[in-house]
């Protein structure tokens, strides 16, 4: 059975309860830990360190800090995915990994677009538990880019 995701307003929610009280313990508003939400950015991170591995051909060992594809250690300033050498040339990305249920997509480009390094394009990869599969999201010129290549 499909999951249906509906957002309703704190007033919706109290409404809901005064008549349903059996929804009410059901409906409370649930704040992720912070822990919990690093830690899901974390794995993002480190997947897609492993999809650079696997499309680049260098291996990623997140345990050595000399390693040319590494994950920036949450809550840094700057890129998510830092690349080196070979990595760098093979994958001209500056990567910003967001895993959460919302996105604010203009404030995510902004970042994006201010941790870019010159001479690479910025890519965002998102995942959200609705859609099954991580998601890229890039200016419409690298795509012409790549699909031109």
């Amino acid at each position: 059975m499909p999951s249906v995701w509906v957002n309703l307003t704190d007033a919706d929610r109290k409404a809901i309860a005064e008549k349903i009280p059996s929804l009410a313990k059901k409906m409370e508003h649930k704040k992720i830990k912070v822990s919990s939400a690093k830690g899901k950015g974390r794995n993002l991170q480190y997947w897609v360190c492993e999809r650079i591995a696997d499309i680049t051909g260098i291996p990623w060992v997140q345990s050595d800090d000399t390693c040319e594809i590494h994950s920036r250690e949450i809550g840094l300033h700057g890129q998510d995915i830092v690349l080196r050498g070979k990595a760098a040339e093979k994958f001209p990305f500056s990567v910003e990994c967001k895993s959460s249920e919302q996105l604010n997509l203009v404030e995510t480009i902004a970042q994006a677009s201010s941790n870019n390094t010159p001479g690479r394009e910025w890519l965002i990869v998102h995942k959200r538990k609705a859609i099954p599969n991580p998601i890229v999201v890039m200016d419409w010129k690298t795509f012409e880019w790549i699909w031109r290549s």
